[in-house]
């Protein structure tokens, strides 16, 4: 019987900034990158970048001129 054992190696690097503005409006950017050894030098390397936004409408003033939703405010409370 042959054989042979080969060694690889994976490193990845994750990273994530938050932002809060009032607690109303929100930010969240990503970034990983994967680094895997078994593959071609120019390929060794992926980068995988995010990001998202948010928004709470309970937060803002013309919220609370409709009862139909306040009555969802009470809700998430």
């Amino acid at each position: 019987i042959q054989g042979s054992v080969t060694d690889y190696s994976l490193i990845s690097y994750f990273a994530r900034l938050n932002y809060d503005y009032k607690n109303r409006y929100f930010a969240q950017a990503t970034f990983r990158t994967d680094g895997q050894s078994s593959l071609a030098a120019d390929k060794r390397w992926g980068n995988f970048p995010g990001i998202s936004f948010g928004w709470r409408p309970v937060e803002e003033s013309f919220w609370k001129t409709f009862p139909e939703l306040n009555k969802l405010r009470d809700l998430t409370e």
